[in-house]
C-alpha cells in the first residue's frame, strides 16, 4: 500500500508539475496573445489619427474658404440692392459691388485646389458633399454676375428681379455647404451628443 501510495505522489507531483507549466505557458500565451491584440489595436488607433489629421485640416480649410466667398458674395448682393434702390449713392453702390464680387471670384482658385484636397483625402460621403458645395455656389456666383451686368443694360425694375431670383440659388448654396459640415464631422468621427 505505501508502494501504491508513493507511486500515486509520484504521478500527482508529475500530472501537477505537468498542469503548473501548461498553466504558465497557457498564462503566457495568453498574455502574449492579449499584448499581440493591443498592439494592433493601438496601431488601428494611430492609423485613424494619421487620416484624421490631413482630412480635418482639408475639411477646416475648405469651409472657411466656402464660407468667406459665400459671405463677399452675399456682400456684392446687397451692395448691388442698395445701388437700385438709393440713386443717391448708386455709383459707389455698384462699384463696392463689383470690388467685393471680384474678391470672390479672385479666391476661386483657391478654393478649387481645396476641393481637390478633399477629393483625394475622401470619404465618398464628404466629396460627394464637396461637389455639390462647389456646384451650387457656382451657380450663384454665375447669377449674381448676370445681375451685376444686367445693371448697364436693363431697367432697374428688372435687374431687382434678378436679385430676388438670386434668393434660391442662395439657400441652396447655404444648405449644401452645411451639408458638407455635417458629412465632414461624421468622417471625423465627431459625434455632438458624446462628451469630450
Amino acid at each position: 500500500m505505501s508502494k501504491t501510495h508513493g507511486m500515486d505522489s509520484g504521478l500527482a507531483a508529475v500530472l501537477g508539475a505537468t498542469v503548473g507549466a501548461l498553466g504558465t505557458g497557457g498564462a503566457a500565451a495568453i498574455a502574449a496573445f492579449l499584448g499581440r491584440s493591443q498592439t494592433r489595436m493601438q496601431l488601428q488607433v494611430d492609423l485613424q489619427k494619421s487620416l484624421r489629421e490631413p482630412r480635418r485640416a482639408a475639411y477646416v480649410a475648405y469651409a472657411e474658404g466656402f464660407r468667406h466667398s459665400f459671405e463677399l458674395y452675399q456682400d456684392a448682393k446687397r451692395k448691388l440692392e442698395l445701388a437700385i434702390e438709393f440713386p443717391n449713392t448708386r455709383t459707389e453702390d455698384l462699384e463696392n459691388s463689383r470690388h467685393l464680387f471680384q474678391q470672390a471670384f479672385d479666391k476661386q482658385k483657391e478654393l478649387e485646389h481645396q476641393e481637390s484636397v478633399i477629393y483625394v483625402e475622401g470619404p465618398s460621403e464628404v466629396t460627394s458633399a464637396v461637389v455639390k458645395a462647389g456646384a451650387n455656389l457656382g451657380k450663384y456666383r454665375s447669377a449674381l454676375l448676370q445681375a451685376l451686368h444686367s445693371v448697364d443694360e436693363m431697367p432697374d425694375e428688372e435687374v431687382l428681379s434678378r436679385c430676388e431670383a438670386l434668393e434660391p440659388k442662395v439657400t441652396a448654396a447655404h444648405k449644401s455647404y452645411l451639408k458638407f459640415l455635417y458629412a465632414s464631422s461624421e468622417a471625423l468621427g465627431y459625434n455632438p451628443l458624446k462628451p469630450g
